[in-house]
């Protein structure tokens, strides 16, 4: 797809990233396979800030310039007693 091809992932069954839009990087695991204690070391270790980023390619990441407004309307709870 397109995010495969702007990232240049490879072929694999399987390709783990992290992507932050927000901050304009991403980031590839590169760990010897997908047990639970390599998947959560490379999870940590993004929290912690620590290894190499990529800067994502132009146009990854689209930003909304319109925002939309919510309205939350309040209805009325209308309580019965029963006598």
């Amino acid at each position: 797809g397109i995010l495969k091809e702007a990232l240049k992932l490879s072929d694999k069954d399987i390709e783990l990233v992290a992507v932050n839009g927000r901050r304009g990087w991403w980031r590839r695991f590169e760990g010897e396979g997908y047990g639970i204690h390599s998947v959560e070391s490379w999870v940590d270790a993004i929290r912690l800030g620590e290894g190499a980023k990529e800067k994502l390619p132009e146009g990854v990441v689209v930003e909304d310039d319109e925002k939309e407004e919510i309205k939350v309307e309040e209805k009325e709870k209308v309580v019965h007693e029963e006598l």
